[in-house]
């Protein structure tokens, strides 16, 4: 028997999802919910390729494995409602699995009901004619099914596309520092599926509609088996390297919104305030600051802060701290008397406590580096700095 290159990527990536899927239902520790949701889609994926891999194999498995035929495929249809799910457990607070989510899975159940009745229930001579023939359900309604699977998971993925943009706004408005909280691994997986549909899908209207040589029908499985085997990898070395964010992120993310008036007079009398304090105290020189510990300390309303911050200035409260603490950055590398401070203690000293972030947000506020900044402003003792340490 030999095995193609992409026949070896499907089994690896098979072998992995299932490893890791049977992981996560052993752990103790952690949100079970998560785990278990995330344990699903993983093993959802797996199921996927095997069915991928029988149809591979078919010449050495049947007769006695035309019986598996199908159900694997069928796990298509949970790639979407999972994900969606898993997505909810981490952004959402006190998640919990309801009865109406059930409904997710209808297409699931539909699509193995069809398949017991026009495959699963006859006698094997009959499995084996039909997939050699390749002809299983009538062709208008295998169509319709395919379709369906491939515009059901684009819905779901446009939606949590929706859920993880929300929730990014969301702890923006109430974290002066948010990368811990950040589910950027799980938008990169989301793109990558996003990617994965539309390979697939082009593969599925070339070889209905159109006609697909071999060759290239052969060249987009590889692909769309590649992204399942990179995503696979990707998975665990997060859960792996990042467990407490990968199995759910113990936050507090209550509602900003708020249909409480505030008067024009009140709003200056606020804003004031708010500045002043923040002149004054420096409270943005505390990294883990938020909304919350601020509103308490002006004794502001934080629903009515979050307001001020985001019509007065203009801004979310991650901004609107991270602008002062940019602000003290600046004052800091252009002054000479401070030139031995390393960048690490500037990021450290005005609030900041990941260089990355610290890095990324200076640039976004001066258009360059925390370096290049103190050589524009101090050239002549960034020099002899350099000079004496040579």
């Amino acid at each position: 028997m030999q095995l193609s290159i992409t026949d070896l990527i499907a089994i690896v990536a098979t072998l992995q999802l299932f490893i890791f899927s049977f992981f996560l239902l052993t752990l103790k520790k952690g949100n079970r919910i998560n785990q278990l949701l995330l344990s699903a889609f993983l093993f959802s994926n797996a199921m996927y390729l095997i069915g991928y891999l029988l149809f591979a194999f078919s010449e050495y498995i049947l007769p006695s494995g035309a019986h598996f035929f199908f159900i694997g495929t069928s796990f298509g249809f949970l790639f979407g409602p999972l994900l969606f799910l898993y997505t909810r457990s981490l952004t959402g607070n006190n998640f919990r699995l309801k009865k109406t989510d059930l409904l997710h899975i209808i297409p699931f159940l539909i699509y193995n009901a069809l398949y017991a009745v026009y495959y699963h229930f006859e006698p094997i001579s009959v499995k084996i004619e039909m997939l050699q023939k390749g002809a299983i359900l009538p062709y208008s309604i295998g169509f319709r099914v395919n379709l369906a699977m491939n515009v059901q998971i684009l819905i779901y993925m446009a939606a949590t596309l929706f859920l993880l943009l929300s929730y990014s706004k969301r702890i923006k408005s109430l974290y002066s520092m948010v990368h811990h909280l950040e589910l950027g691994w799980l938008e990169l997986v989301l793109y990558a599926f996003l990617f994965m549909w539309l390979i697939d899908f082009t593969h599925f209207l070339l070889r209905n509609i159109s006609g697909i040589s071999t060759e290239l029908s052969g060249y987009l499985t590889f692909i769309s088996i590649t992204i399942n085997f990179v995503f696979a990898n990707l998975v665990i070395y997060k859960g792996l390297k990042q467990p407490f964010q990968f199995f759910g992120i113990e936050k507090d993310l209550p509602k900003t919104k708020t249909d409480q008036v505030v008067s024009e007079e009140e709003s200056n009398f606020h804003l004031k305030k708010l500045l002043d304090y923040m002149a004054e105290e420096k409270p943005y020189l505390t990294s883990t600051l938020t909304l919350k510990e601020l509103s308490e300390h002006l004794e502001i309303n934080p629903r009515i802060l979050s307001r001020i911050i985001n019509e007065r200035r203009n801004q979310n409260f991650y901004d609107f701290i991270n602008s002062y603490r940019i602000d003290d950055a600046k004052m800091i590398l252009s002054n000479p008397a401070k030139r031995k401070m390393t960048v690490l203690e500037v990021l450290y000293g005005v609030g900041f406590n990941s260089k990355s972030v610290f890095n990324t947000t200076f640039k976004k506020y001066t258009g360059v580096t925390p370096t290049e900044y103190r050589k524009k402003y101090l050239p002549y003792h960034t020099h002899r700095a350099v000079q004496k340490s040579a």
